[in-house]
């Protein structure tokens, strides 16, 4: 089982209830347009361009949250997202003049830095071994239980042979497309990149993951809704773990990161995805499932 990393599977505790309508667009369109409102006044644009500005990024912004909340099986979602990116970078550099395209550009790699670097200091935190400890102790105590009732009386007795062997399938895959991707961090010094073949690999799993969410999404959302009331109580006792070991900082931070998952679904996918690739027999598996699809959701947008 490859290392824990609690920074990406517990923004949100077991963020399960994430529906659709949770996803709020709202949180996302305000994000999207203060981030651009933020470039727009180092760039000293006129409130015309400006206005523009911010049109590009919301667009942009609900058109992955589009892509990846509807996950249509028939979509290749990361080439979709890739599609969408380059249209954002074309439609800036016809609104900007070269000079401030330019200076764009290089804000935009130091935004990048700057995730990557916060990224890695928070991990730090979250490596702690007394942290981890506590959590996954909570995890065995809490959550595991609600986990393999809900799969075995709501799930299980409806996937069919051939889906659950797919299943057991794609969690493997998963784990080898994380391995993959922490050779390609090495080789780089860079968290949020893929290679192309890793990307085609991934995509096709994905796709198997979608078509299997949509035969079952009717009892994923199902099990979604009843562990509303509970989820809520492992979120806030979550809080108070952070709050317990860590300055308020970090928890605004967290929080911060949980709020940008949230808002462009992967909370809501992940979640259903997790539930599927639930394994009753290495019910921790659950943990490093839910850390491996967002960190590969994550680095390939």
């Amino acid at each position: 089982m490859r290392d824990v990393k609690l920074f990406l599977t517990f923004i949100l505790l077991f963020a399960l209830v994430n529906l659709k309508a949770q996803g709020p667009h709202n949180q996302l369109i305000t994000m999207t347009q203060e981030e651009a409102q933020a470039l727009a006044d180092e760039l000293h644009l006129n409130e015309q361009d400006a206005r523009t500005l911010r049109v590009i990024y919301v667009n942009y912004a609900m058109g992955v949250e589009d892509l990846i909340v509807e996950a249509d099986p028939e979509i290749n979602l990361l080439k979709e997202v890739k599609s969408l990116g380059n249209l954002k970078q074309d439609q800036i550099k016809t609104l900007l003049s070269e000079e401030d395209y330019k200076l764009y550009q290089y804000k935009e790699e130091q935004n990048l830095l700057r995730q990557e670097s916060e990224f890695d200091s928070l991990q730090l935190y979250f490596d702690d071994s007394a942290f981890k400890a506590a959590v996954l102790d909570y995890f065995d105590d809490n959550v595991s239980p609600y986990l393999i009732y809900y799969h075995q009386t709501y799930l299980k007795p409806a996937l069919k042979q051939k889906h659950y062997f797919k299943i057991n399938q794609e969690r493997e895959h998963l784990n080898e497309y994380a391995d993959r991707l922490d050779s390609i961090k090495l080789a780089t010094g860079k968290r949020f990149v893929f290679d192309a073949v890793l990307e085609d690999d991934l995509e096709a799993t994905l796709k198997d993951l979608k078509r299997l969410r949509k035969k079952y999404k009717d009892r994923l959302d199902y099990i979604n809704v009843s562990m509303g009331p509970v989820v809520r109580e492992w979120n806030s006792d979550y809080v108070d773990m952070v709050q317990a070991y860590y300055k308020d900082e970090v928890y605004q931070q967290i929080d911060q990161y949980g709020k940008y998952l949230n808002a462009y679904g992967i909370n809501y996918i992940v979640g259903q995805f997790s539930l599927l690739l639930f394994d009753i027999y290495e019910p921790r598996g659950y943990v490093e499932g839910r850390d491996v699809l967002i960190e590969l959701l994550r680095s390939a947008q």
